[in-house]
């Protein structure tokens, strides 16, 4: 009984031994490419020891500023492979290289990589590389200069090199100097004696490192990708037919300009293979993306589809413009500062136009408005800024304002109607959306510097501070609202463990927007647009939680992320929709047939809900009555208001002060300060015109009139 006992315990110490096995330090060959498209290696070293979880980089290495970032992501996604390993060791990480600097994001993949050998006791022995981004999940992501890097990967003697998924074609410059095209996993084998393969996930990888270079087919992986899953279809709303529409015209224009686009590079004189590359890679990013909005169109997930499908749209504008008009990728493009003009007019006539919405419309009037500004704000981040983007981003920046003011335009389509009252501005909603900015301001102080930087979070918050500059306030509140969603998705996201149970209590309080009273409603668009797109991810979680755990956890977190959307601007409707829809109204028209309600004054507090239609007659009479009754309302309201200004201007004087006050304790912010102060002040100079206008028309004697004219109002078409 003793020997088997002692047998048993040997075994269990060998076994622990074999599983807590790994590789103390290693190092791995790196690539990136220069200003000339040329390949370049550097050595990337990772040390492990026992430890706690802690990172630590070389900072004496010429590394981007994101390269503490992927490596943060790289030992997530690696302690999602090999669990064991968590809080265990502590990493060191260092990057050597001759160049002037490695950007770190597309060292990502190869630090998850490495990660995974040496947890896993793996020895690559210098023959097995990789390079694209990794994301904490587990993604691995695409990068420039595929095609460069593995050529040199080749010539370093690296036998295996893995690439992110969907970047098999590639563009080779020739030794004639002229761009081939090639699909790099044949070429590679067939001229390099190279095995190149793709990867989506850290699963991936590790599916890969724990194989015999030898054994791999490249024949076997060619074309290799997951069966699309694609949730079966849900039934809209009513209020989202327009979106149909919408999202119908998206894919007819993207598959047909598709088409044009993919003849057009092949024919194109452009040389230099990392730009050729760059848009080949553009028109599969389109395809892709055409065919998913396609089948999501007929899920019925038509915010899924139209944003697959506008995301299509953007990369073919940039396609275009650089196919037919090369010049635009050179530095003070004429080209590129003329397209910048043209999308500003393009901006303002758009602008111009949202005057025009339609009260009974305003949701649709207001997400129009959303993006045009997002449009605005993106151009002058173009002007303004000296960036060090690279040629073709510029010309993504550009076509992305541009398929903004389009989707603007559609939104407009959607919400101008004739015959009914133009949505209007209301100041009701000037301090809400302040107070909504302040809160998201002073959150993002006490965040994780990734997490305020966040490229989504900041376009809508810098959204909502400008829709607040131009007055647009229920728009500003739509921005900073969807802004506070983002922020607190973020911050959810960045959880150690992210719980399904967070989502699920959110996605089931939001389920009443489903009901059979909710589906013929036309209101709330935005929250049941959104709320069928967190449908979809999570029907998508669950589809791949036995099947990929990265796919299946990206797909929650995003889930979270759209619910987090659909529950903020939920409230927000229903503020902004009870104010229009219940407000009392005043509504005022002369019309000989019938009764146009064109203007709309908020009523006095404790003023009686009432609307008033003035209309021509035969009939004196019954203008006369309707005239005097006016005016005794009005020399009502007059009374009331001179009883109000001097109270109102006292209550001005002490929230100037208090706002000092609040200011100097950092209670608010330097911008709020302001932008309250010159509101307030602004105030008081109203108050002070008012009266000393009503003293002068009560001192003034008025001519007598023999009696009212009345003229039509009559309303333009449009």
């Amino acid at each position: 009984m003793n020997k088997k006992l002692i047998f048993v315990f040997l075994f269990l110490i060998i076994l622990s031994a074999n599983i807590f096995a790994y590789i103390p330090k290693a190092q791995m060959k790196i690539f990136a490419v220069n200003s000339s498209n040329t390949g370049m290696d550097a050595n990337l070293i990772i040390e492990i020891k026992p430890g706690t979880g802690k990172i630590f980089s070389n900072v004496n290495s010429p590394v981007g500023s994101l390269t503490q970032e992927s490596e943060r992501n790289a030992v997530n996604a690696a302690e999602r492979v090999v669990p064991l390993a968590k809080d265990k060791y502590d990493y060191f990480f260092e990057i050597q290289s001759s160049a002037s600097s490695i950007d770190g994001p597309s060292a990502g993949a190869a630090m998850a990589l490495l990660l995974v050998s040496m947890l896993s006791d793996k020895d690559l022995s210098g023959k097995v590389s990789i390079t694209g981004t990794i994301t904490a999940d587990g993604y691995v992501g695409t990068v420039g200069g595929i095609g460069s890097k593995a050529k040199k990967a080749s010539e370093l003697g690296i036998k295996l090199f893995m690439i992110p998924a969907g970047n098999r074609r590639q563009a080779i410059t020739t030794n004639t100097g002229t761009s081939q095209i090639v699909d790099l996993p044949d070429y590679a084998y067939t001229n390099w004696d190279m095995k190149v393969v793709e990867v989506e996930t850290i699963e991936d990888i590790q599916n890969y490192v724990s194989m015999n270079i030898n054994d791999i087919d490249i024949n076997a992986t060619k074309e290799i990708k997951d069966q699309q899953y694609f949730p079966i279809a849900i039934e809209n709303s009513q209020a989202l037919s327009p979106m149909r529409i919408i999202v119908d015209k998206y894919l007819v224009d993207a598959r047909n300009t598709l088409n044009k686009t993919e003849n057009s590079i092949s024919n194109s004189k452009i040389k230099d293979s990392s730009i050729v590359q760059s848009l080949l890679s553009l028109v599969d990013y389109s395809k892709e993306s055409i065919e998913e909005a396609e089948e999501y169109s007929k899920g019925n997930y038509l915010y899924t589809a139209a944003n697959e499908a506008f995301l299509a749209k953007t990369y073919l504008i940039a396609i275009d413009e650089v196919v037919n008009n090369p010049s635009i990728l050179s530095k003070d493009s004429t080209i590129y500062n003329l397209r910048l003009k043209e999308i500003e007019n393009k901006i303002s006539l758009a602008e111009n136009r949202s005057k025009l919405c339609s009260l009974d419309k305003l949701e649709w009037c207001i997400s129009a408005r959303q993006r045009i500004v997002w449009a605005k704000n993106k151009i002058n981040e173009i002007k303004s800024t000296k960036s060090n983007d690279s040629p073709l981003d510029k010309v993504m920046n550009y076509s992305y304002s541009l398929a903004w003011v389009s989707i603007a335009n559609d939104f407009l389509d959607a919400g101008i109607s004739s015959n009914t009252p133009n949505f209007v501005e209301s100041q009701e909603f000037k301090y809400l959306a302040q107070q909504y900015i302040v809160d998201i301001e002073n959150e993002l102080i006490l965040v994780d510097e990734a997490i305020a930087k966040d490229e989504d979070l900041t376009r809508r918050l810098n959204a909502a501070k400008t829709d607040y500059e131009m007055e647009w306030y229920v728009t500003a509140l739509y921005d900073a609202a969807s802004a506070k969603a983002v922020l607190k998705s973020r911050q959810e996201a960045s959880q150690e463990n992210f719980d399904e149970s967070i989502f699920v209590s959110k996605y089931n309080s939001m389920s009443f927007l489903t009901s059979a009273t909710n589906k013929t409603s036309t209101t709330n668009i935005w929250s049941k647009m959104y709320y069928d797109h967190a449908t979809f991810y999570y029907r998508t979680n669950q589809y791949y939680q036995n099947k990929n755990t990265t796919k299946a956890q990206s797909s929650l977190k995003t889930a979270n992320s759209v619910i987090n959307l659909s529950k903020e601007l939920y409230e927000i409707e229903t503020k902004v929709l009870d104010y229009y829809n219940n407000a009392g109204n005043i509504i005022i028209e002369i019309s000989d047939k019938e009764i146009k309600p064109i203007e709309t004054i908020k009523p006095l507090e404790n003023q009686s809900q009432e609307k008033v239609y003035v209309y021509s007659n035969k009939n004196n009479t019954i203008f006369y009555v309707i005239a005097v009754g006016l005016f005794l309302m009005i020399i009502a309201i007059v009374i009331d208001n001179e009883i109000r200004r001097n109270s109102r201007k006292q209550k001005i004087q002490r929230l100037l002060l208090d706002l000092e006050h609040k200011l100097n304790d950092g209670h608010i912010s330097k911008f709020t300060y302001e932008d309250m102060k010159k509101s307030y002040l602004k105030e008081l100079k109203t108050e002070d015109q008012s009266r000393r206008e009503l003293e002068r028309k009560i001192t003034t004697p008025q001519p007598a009139k023999e009696k009212p004219i009345i003229k039509k109002v009559l309303k333009k078409k449009k």
